[in-house]
C-alpha cells in the first residue's frame, strides 16, 4: 500500500499527499543546516533515504522504512518498485552487518 502511494488493490488506505508528507525528510528544518551532513532524513515514522551517494550500501533517493531492534527490516524504494521484509529475531541488534548483506543482495538481483 505505501509502494503504491497509499492505494491496495484499486481502494485508497492513505491519501496521496499523507504518503508524501511521511515520507518527506523533515529533518531539513533543524537549525544551523545540521541536516546536510547526513545520508538519511526523517519523515512521520521512517528513514528517508536522501543521498545514497554516502551510503555504503545501494539504495535510491526516496527509499524509506524502519529498522527493529530485534533485527527486524522494512524498506520501500518506490522508484525500483522493492518493499523489502526481513524479520531476523536476533540480538544483538544487525550482527554481522545483516541489513547492508540483506540490500546489497536484492540490489544486485535487479535487471
Amino acid at each position: 500500500m505505501l509502494l503504491n502511494g497509499g492505494t491496495l488493490e484499486g481502494h485508497r488506505i492513505l491519501g496521496r499527499k499523507t504518503v508524501g508528507l511521511m515520507t518527506a525528510n523533515h529533518l531539513v528544518t533543524l537549525p544551523n543546516n545540521q541536516a546536510a551532513t547526513r545520508q538519511k532524513g526523517f519523515g512521520l515514522g521512517v528513514e528517508v533515504t536522501t543521498d545514497p551517494g554516502q551510503l555504503s550500501i545501494p539504495s535510491s533517493i526516496g527509499q524509506f522504512g524502519w529498522y527493529g531492534a530485534a533485527t527486524t527490516y522494512c524498506q520501500i524504494d518506490p522508484k525500483e518498485k522493492i518493499v523489502a521484509v526481513a524479520l531476523v529475531q536476533h540480538f544483538p541488534f544487525n550482527e554481522h552487518n545483516f541489513f547492508a548483506q540483506f540490500a546489497t543482495g536484492y540490489y544486485q538481483a535487479l535487471k
